[in-house]
């Protein structure tokens, strides 16, 4: 048997040929392999991945859901703490005002009893006016004796700016009967009133008058207070003056603030602890109006022979009051 291969190159390249067509198939189905598997592979990936993030999300959540319980527990732990800080708050407050109240109870006590310390050293004056001066110093000597200084002097304007002195010892420039003043002519007219003080304690008093804005007190400087020893009486001689200048109306005459004379003196112990305020307020109307004529009687409208102070406030505890005897 005899075999022709013909041409040796052309078989050698057949071969060549079969067997390159052989190792393309087999990489053709190894790479399809290997594609398949990197292709699961990948979808392997992909399904660790989803599940991993889910456990993230499931770990996020859980972490969210803590952090949620904590914030709550926060809140509460915060809220029982502001709790107990109102609590505290109002504890302490209660105890304070508990504190305050018997402070206050305290000072009130004492307060009590330091004004009725004082109450039992405070002096008991009263004082009475009666009408013109009857002391010997503010008389004149009459023929018939002594003649005290009138409760009501009139006198001309000029003469009274020539000697204003003239008119309180002298009883010629009293008046005795109903004068008419024409509204052209100047006169000026003095009230005079004698006040007693009389201290009916056992303590020494000191008087003191406030406000001399309208009333002069002879012999005594502005501010001079009165002593007073107990179980004595003191006088002064008060004195207002008006000028008929001032009364040319009804409106005039009826305005208290001129036909008064109003006098406030203070009582007080010599340590000036204690202040009981009074007035003297003495009817002095004696005017009225009769047309272009100003009227002067001889006695005011409602006549009086004597006439007591009044207390007008209440009892004054000068270094008390003050918060002096308290610490502050």
């Amino acid at each position: 048997m005899s075999f022709d291969f013909g041409d040796v190159p052309t078989w050698i390249s057949a071969i060549s040929a079969t067997g390159a067509l052989i190792a393309a198939g087999f990489a053709a189905w190894w790479t399809s392999k290997t594609a398949t598997s990197a292709g699961q592979q990948v979808v392997a990936v992909r399904e660790q991945v989803e599940a991993e993030r889910e456990q993230l999300e499931l770990a996020k959540g859980e972490a969210e859901r803590q952090q949620a319980l904590a914030a709550q527990a926060d809140e509460r732990a915060a809220a029982a703490a502001e709790r107990e800080r109102v609590a505290a708050e109002a504890a302490e407050s209660r105890a304070e005002a508990a504190a305050q109240r018997e402070r206050a109870a305290y000072r009130a006590a004492e307060d009590r009893f330091l004004r009725a310390q004082l109450d039992t050293r405070a002096p008991t004056v009263y004082a009475r006016a009666t009408p013109g001066s009857v002391l010997r110093e503010h008389t004149v000597a009459t023929v018939d004796g002594p003649s005290p200084t009138p409760l009501l002097a009139v006198v001309p304007l000029a003469t009274y700016q020539e000697n204003p002195n003239a008119i309180f010892w002298s009883s010629r420039y009293s008046i005795s009967e109903t004068v008419s003043i024409p509204d052209d002519k100047f006169y000026v007219f003095v009230l005079t009133a004698t006040i007693q003080f009389v201290n009916s304690s056992d303590v020494p008093a000191r008087i003191d008058f406030p406000n001399l804005e309208n009333v002069t007190l002879l012999g005594r400087r502005w501010g001079q207070e009165l002593v007073v020893p107990p179980r004595e009486a003191r006088h002064v001689v008060a004195r207002r003056k008006l000028e008929s200048a001032g009364m040319k109306t009804n409106e005039g005459i009826g305005n208290p603030n001129v036909t008064t004379l109003d006098l406030e003196y203070w009582v007080r112990d010599l340590g000036t602890n204690v202040r009981d305020t009074f007035r003297l307020c003495l009817d002095m109307r004696y005017f009225e109006r009769d047309g272009s004529r100003l009227t002067v009687k001889p006695e005011p409208a409602f006549p009086w022979e004597e006439c007591f102070g009044g207390q007008i406030k209440q009892r004054l505890y000068e270094q008390l009051d003050t918060g002096e005897h308290f610490d502050k």
